[in-house]
């Protein structure tokens, strides 16, 4: 399948799932009476998520799992310096500690590559873009999700934006090629799709018993996790999974950007 219809089956899925459980719960978000502000702030943070999952989709297939994951660490730095120039938060000593470390790791990561990433556009390098750019859709949804939840829940912010995308993407998507799909592939993106409401709805119930940094923090493990499971399937899938020849520098890069995004984004304690 192409991006835009791997993305609007996903949308579809998670607008339906999002719906139904919102329907139990009578919570479906009323529209009338919003102000003009309001519906240009839905919009943003509409146009932000669809970015987000349609440029990460096409850097993914020019780069591989590891280098997305690790440089789409990206979008929690840029939410917090859109914080610090938007709504005016504090930049502390400590997070350009973690900025310094993520800039490190990211030169360790792609030591290999660095003089084709500067120096020529290549298809790997297209990627980083495109992985970078899926990095700052992100940090614009979430920037515009925070002036919502004045409004709506984060689960019927998410209803808008998934029905939104699915308008979106049904001009590109060919959703008749669902059926020249086999058993594994229907079984992987309903499993992509089923991911895109599980992923959303445990974060957001996480908001409400943890601070958001130290979430982000812990999602900050997320490219170690992914190298890790790529080098035990390349075995087991060689033709399915390809080896992004991972040295010990890149991984070693890959657990310093992952340091720097933890001290990045963890607050310091403020004590009494």
């Amino acid at each position: 399948m192409d991006p835009y219809t791997i993305t609007w089956y996903r949308f579809l899925l998670a607008g339906m799932v999002s719906f139904a459980l919102l329907a139990c719960k009578k919570g479906i978000p009323q529209l009338r009476g919003t102000n003009r502000e309001s519906v240009i702030t839905l919009l943003l943070a509409s146009i932000g998520l669809c970015g987000n999952y349609i440029l990460y989709l096409q850097g993914l297939a020019k780069t591989g799992p590891g280098a997305a994951q690790v440089v789409i660490q990206l979008a929690p730095i840029l939410l917090i310096l859109g914080g610090v120039m938007i709504f005016k938060e504090a930049f502390t000593i400590r997070q350009l500690i973690g900025l310094i470390c993520i800039l490190i790791g990211f030169g360790l990561f792609f030591q290999h590559r660095l003089q084709e990433i500067f120096t020529s556009l290549t298809e790997y390098t297209l990627g980083v873009i495109l992985i970078i750019g899926a990095s700052v859709t992100w940090a614009v949804y979430a920037l515009a999700q925070k002036q919502l939840l004045k409004l709506y829940t984060s689960q019927q912010i998410l209803l808008l934006i998934f029905f939104s995308g699915t308008l979106v993407f049904l001009p590109t998507a060919d959703p008749g090629t669902l059926f020249g799909l086999d058993v594994s592939g229907v079984l992987l993106l309903a499993f992509c799709s089923v991911n895109t409401v599980l992923a959303y709805g445990c974060f957001a119930e996480a908001l409400e018993h943890w601070e958001a940094s130290r979430i982000s923090a812990i999602l900050a493990i997320v490219p170690l996790l992914t190298l890790i499971c790529m080098e035990l399937a390349i075995p087991l899938y060689p033709d399915l999974v390809s080896s992004e020849k991972i040295t010990w520098v890149s991984f070693l890069g890959a657990i310093v950007v992952v340091t720097g995004t933890v001290i990045f984004v963890l607050k310091e304690r403020r004590h009494p």
